[in-house]
């Protein structure tokens, strides 16, 4: 066992999205890990109820409830967890994701002091969905490789590697993993998948399968700029990705923007005085608000 100086301090960030098997998950990283190092969690959780009661007893744990039919981007959740961490360590976890036993000693003897990120199990295979997506699959691997390419199910490293890079909270899922990958490949950041068996998904993934309102499409376009032109109206590469296109077969030229507009409103409708209005809005008509 590691002597005490050795103990770190891990902060787990988990966005849900009326994830049913939220508590489990949970539960499960709890047990599953060593016991030895110092777990915090910011779990935020959208969904219909609060589920506050659940995580009562467990310390170092910030729940954050926000109702069902907010707009505001996840990315801009784990982003602004990241910035304000200081952990030596950062896990992202989606909300149907089950770790193997002593999961923690086994990412912190790997990553150690090292400017690396692990994200995912297997070999990602990467093929044009249509002219406008990229559809990723994932092959069994006994071993670590590296990969850089992330899954946003599973991403662990240091805290201060992360803040080397600017996490695209300007796009809110469609396009988030492929444009992580791409910054820290062009910031010169290695991603390592784990051994197929590091962990499980269970259920479903309910922001794929379900109805919601914001739109997993928003600001799309801009990683289609940085995938063509090596920067957007956010960021500016450091150097050119056609290395990494070249390993995963991507066709900059092939992949197209979104021909239709799919953004979501820029201001945030929760702060709207028309919200804050009672049910009459619902049975009367309303010509102004003042």
């Amino acid at each position: 066992m590691s002597s005490v100086n050795l103990r770190k301090n891990i902060n787990v960030v988990i966005y849900s999205y009326k994830g049913k098997a939220l508590k489990e998950v949970i539960d499960n990283l709890i047990d599953k890990s060593s016991g030895f190092n110092n777990l915090s969690f910011q779990v935020f959780d959208q969904f219909p109820l609060t589920r506050s009661e659940y995580f009562l007893n467990i310390p170092n744990f910030q729940y954050i409830h926000i109702f069902w039919d907010h707009i505001k981007s996840p990315c801009k959740y784990k982003s602004s967890s990241i910035k304000n961490s200081n952990h030596d360590y950062v896990l992202i976890l989606s909300d149907n994701v089950l770790l193997t036993k002593n999961w923690d000693e086994e990412l912190i003897k790997f990553v150690g002091n090292r400017h690396v990120v692990v994200s995912g199990t297997g070999i990602p295979e990467i093929h044009h969905d249509g002219i406008y997506y990229l559809k990723k699959e994932y092959l069994s691997s006994q071993s670590i490789s590296q990969t850089d390419f992330i899954n946003r199910d599973f991403i662990f490293a240091q805290v201060v590697t992360l803040k080397l890079i600017e996490y695209p909270d300007y796009l809110k899922y469609n396009g988030e993993e492929e444009t992580l990958s791409i910054m820290l490949f062009t910031n010169d950041i290695p991603i390592y998948s784990f051994p197929s068996n590091f962990y499980e998904t269970i259920g479903e993934r309910f922001i794929e399968s379900t109805y919601h309102t914001f739109s997993k499409d928003h600001n799309y376009n801009e990683f289609i700029s940085l995938l063509k032109n090596g920067n957007n109206k956010y960021i500016h590469l450091k150097k050119s990705i056609s290395e990494w296109l070249s390993r995963y077969n991507i066709s900059s030229d092939y992949i197209k923007p979104l021909p239709f507009p799919n953004n979501d409103v820029e201001y945030d409708p929760q702060v709207s005085p028309f919200d804050k209005i009672d049910s009459r809005k619902f049975m009367t008509k309303v010509n102004y608000i003042s």
